[in-house]
């Protein structure tokens, strides 16, 4: 059981290592598609 002082935390934590994982995958996606130079 998560301590409810820690809940919100992990909440957060959680939100914005997949807001950087959606961003690190849009981010290859571009650098995909762009030309080489």
């Amino acid at each position: 059981m998560i301590p409810p002082n820690l809940h919100p935390i992990r909440l957060v934590a959680g939100k914005f290592s997949y807001q950087l994982s959606v961003i690190s995958y849009q981010l290859s996606v571009i650098s995909f598609f762009l030309p080489s130079p």
